[in-house]
């Protein structure tokens, strides 16, 4: 007989890392009624919320981004994902909202308005569950963000991402916002560890210390405090696939650690290498400011994301995605985009590219009224530079050929 599922009226799931941490969400949101399950580590938080289908997930401030977004990507759709952010006691607000940011991973929120925020989302009406795919560290490749557009840039795009399934490690480069994470998803989806985990690091967080330990694992120990193992992101992903969030924000030293690591025999289950960048990384390596041997494992393996600006065509689509997406999250009947409103997102310049778009729609549809959107009520900013004054971010084969020779002269 298969066991009957507790009902997700009355069940809120709180998990953090930090003890303390966890044990005062918990004894905040309890204080509401409700029925809490406080998770100890991640794998215990995925299981409760494929067990008891809460209506709320409660993720403290310490918790990793890469179990933010696996623990997100695979909660039902009944479930409103709560992240608190608690800021430090000496860190002032002149506007202290309670509601800092809503985006897909959730509500942020600061944490003495936590049992407020949380009583709202528990006063939603109640869908039936629908199951995702179980969570795993870095997200299920089934439930990501999807890569949008049926223009030639893209359907080239989807194509190299297929090309390239045996590479082991792959760079995939573009201006920012573009949409190189998805595209790093979809690499990572059709490559030969697709079977895997999918862990996803943002490099900029590796530091000191502890971003040492992140990515290679190790005992960290700090004044004052006992001494932590961590369990490093290239174990985690062994089997699968590490994506490396803006390659060129990891420290130096981490860089010629890796460039080691992935120059060493490897093991049969080694983790593949999915990279991002935003960033000319053979004009950084001239500069000192990135290591060669590390670009040289990427070799020719690279994929180019086009700025939105070349694919246009794609805009439309795009466009009513992301506003069946913010009228979803704010509870509104998705408006609908008119000719003249589509033929103002197709002419505007995009530096931001497709995350401006993104904005830009949820802004309308926030402070929007009515079924439709036209061209007058559109809230596009004011574009900062013309295209021509952006510096290139491509990198191309000829780049990582100046950068290959400039590793073989050393």
């Amino acid at each position: 007989m298969t066991p009957q599922r507790s009902s997700p009226v009355d069940r809120i799931v709180v998990y953090s890392i930090d003890p303390v941490e966890r044990t005062r969400l918990a004894e905040t949101v309890a204080g509401i009624g409700a029925s809490v399950e406080v998770a100890l580590s991640f794998d215990n938080a995925a299981a409760l919320l494929n067990a008891v289908h809460p209506r709320v997930l409660v993720l403290g401030f310490h918790v990793p981004a890469e179990d933010h977004r696996a623990l997100v990507s695979g909660m039902p759709t009944a479930t409103v994902p709560v992240c608190v952010h608690v800021l430090p006691a000496d860190v002032t607000r002149a506007d202290d909202p309670h509601v800092v940011s809503v985006s897909d991973d959730g509500i942020r929120v600061r944490a003495e308005r936590l049992a407020d925020v949380v009583r709202l989302m528990m006063a939603r009406p109640a869908v039936e569950p629908s199951v995702r795919p179980a969570a795993g560290r870095g997200g299920a490749v089934a439930t990501l963000h999807p890569l949008i557009g049926a223009s030639r840039a893209i359907r080239d795009v989807v194509a190299r991402t297929r090309e390239l399934h045996a590479a082991p490690c792959v760079l995939v480069t573009g201006e920012s916002g573009a949409g190189k994470e998805p595209v790093a998803r979809m690499v990572a989806a059709h490559g030969y560890r697709n079977v895997g985990a999918l862990v996803s690091v943002d490099c900029a967080t590796l530091t000191g210390a502890w971003g040492e330990a992140r990515l290679f694992g190790g005992v960290v120990e700090e004044p004052g405090t006992p001494a932590a193992t961590v369990d490093g992101a290239l174990d985690r992903a062994r089997g699968g696939t590490l994506l490396l969030d803006e390659i060129s924000h990891m420290p130096l030293a981490l860089q010629r650690r890796l460039a080691d690591v992935l120059g060493a025999n490897p093991a049969a289950d080694a983790a593949r290498i999915v990279a991002t960048t935003s960033r000319d990384l053979a004009r950084l390596v001239m500069r000192g400011r990135f290591h060669a041997p590390l670009l040289a494992r990427f070799g020719l393996s690279v994929v180019e994301v086009p700025p939105l600006r070349q694919h246009p065509e794609d805009i439309p689509a795009l466009a009513a995605y992301f506003t069946r997406q913010a009228a979803a999250r704010l509870g509104k009947r998705a408006p609908r985009l008119t000719d003249g409103a589509l033929d103002a997102l197709r002419v505007h310049p995009w530096p931001g590219n497709v995350r401006e778009l993104a904005h830009a729609i949820e802004r309308t549809v926030i402070l929007g009224e009515g079924p439709q959107v036209t061209a007058d009520v559109l809230l596009l900013e004011e574009p900062r530079e013309t295209v021509g004054d952006r510096k290139s971010t491509r990198l191309n084969s000829s780049h990582l050929g100046i950068s290959y020779a400039v590793f073989c002269l050393k």
